[in-house]
């Protein structure tokens, strides 16, 4: 049981957590019945009350102990969570009257972290020029200097083979290639281009390797295509998404070994991997392993890697390495049989800042075996607390273990 006034009438009444089916109950009059029984939080939760938005009334929030995280609702009703955030494992969580809640650890009493006020954005910095031969960009070996040659459009043919190029078209797309078959794209530099560094569709297996990609309105876009690998490739101011895959389906289909940066806080950036509508198979699931991502911002909505958007299925996620990533690090919006495994994940506190992973189905698809273990994060939201995971509801099967949500991890790990 718990006390608040929940009407703000300056009287405090009882609520009771009923653990066996996730309800809260609480009254507003001290004899009468449970006035208003709502659904939140998981089994074994804490729950309590508080003012967590100052109006005057008490509202429910959760402590989940399994994960060290604080959730609160600014309504008396059921739904999610307002807002969350880390305060550790194993501590007892209290409300103090006109707090916004506080927790002690082994007798020590800390406030919860006070919000900071958000960075002033940092101005784009102007776009460089695309490295040849001896250009360096810190973290990133620079091309070598390759015959130059214009825009590229294939369509309709098999067995396209481009290799060892410089291509450019500030104007639009670089490469296009449509309606193919057994496409490679291998060790060639290509950028700047107004468009897409390069487009696929209707590709029947492609691989795109070894590429220095730089200077791009987009990088790597795949629509409605099968067995597609973009492995081991440069993505240097590569614009808003460095890989997207729309509608990629089947076995044999990778995003790996990729290293790519922005200019943090200063472009385009939404996605810097995206999987929309996209499905592997249960023995064959899409692999996104080993890519190194950093800089991300300021969109409000983006991410370092966002899975099952609108769906797909069979998507396996490791060893990736995202600093300072976007709004979120790793987003699973849906989808079923996702795996998210042994990821290294950090964030500064920057304005467009929120968590570092998340499992939240936004869309009307099925949402279910999804998996998140042995991941370590260290991710500090716009506020200035640490926000690591948020477990937003809507999925069916949903296993999280053995994450690190406090990691010793900074910006060093890419």
């Amino acid at each position: 049981s718990f006390a608040g006034d929940f009407d703000g009438d300056g009287v405090e009444t009882i609520g009771l957590h009923r653990n066996s089916t996730g309800r809260v109950y609480i009254t507003n009059t001290p004899n009468g019945r449970a006035a208003t029984p709502v659904v939140f939080g998981n089994q074994d939760d804490q729950i309590l009350a508080g003012d967590w938005d100052g109006d005057g009334d008490a509202t429910i929030a959760a402590y989940r102990p399994s994960t060290g995280m604080f959730y609160y609702r600014n309504s008396n009703s059921t739904g999610p969570g307002t807002g969350q955030l880390f305060v550790g494992r194993g501590v007892t969580v209290v409300s103090v009257s006109g707090t916004a809640g506080m927790a002690f650890d082994d007798g020590v009493f800390d406030p919860a972290p006070v919000p900071t006020p958000a960075p002033t954005p940092t101005p784009p910095s102007p776009t460089p020029t695309p490295p040849s031969g001896g250009g360096t960009v810190p973290g990133f070996t620079a091309p070598p200097d390759r015959q130059s040659v214009s825009a590229i459009d294939i369509s309709g043919d098999d067995d396209v083979v481009i290799e060892n190029v410089h291509v450019s078209n500030p104007g639009g797309d670089c490469i296009r290639v449509t309606n193919a078959a057994r496409v490679t794209i291998r060790n060639s530099t290509i950028g700047p281009c107004g468009g897409d560094a390069v487009y696929l569709s209707d590709v029947d297996g492609a691989s795109v390797t070894g590429n220095y990609i730089t200077n791009t309105g987009n990088g790597v876009l795949v629509h409605r295509s099968d067995s597609v690998k973009v492995d081991g490739n440069a993505f240097v101011y590569a614009g808003r998404n460095f890989i997207q895959f729309d509608k990629v389906n089947g076995a044999g289909s990778s995003i790996s070994n990729n290293r790519g940066q922005n200019h943090l806080g200063g472009s385009n950036a939404e996605d810097f991997i995206s999987l929309y509508k996209s499905n592997g198979t249960s023995s064959s699931p899409i692999v996104i392993v080993g890519n190194h991502l950093r800089n991300g911002g300021p969109s409000g909505s983006g991410s370092g890697i966002m899975l099952g958007d609108g769906g797909g299925s069979h998507q396996y996620v490791a060893d990736n390495v995202l600093v300072d990533p976007g709004q979120v690090g790793i987003g699973v919006a849906s989808g079923t049989d996702i795996t998210v495994r042994s990821n290294l994940i950090y964030s500064s506190s920057h304005h467009w800042s929120n968590v570092g992973i998340y499992v939240w189905n936004q869309y009307g698809s099925a949402c279910d075996d999804i998996t998140v273990e042995g991941n370590r994060v260290n991710w500090t939201a716009a506020g200035g607390y640490s926000n690591p995971w948020w477990g937003g509801g809507g999925c069916g099967d949903t296993t999280v273990r053995d994450n690190d949500w406090d990691a010793s991890i900074g910006p060093g790990i890419f």
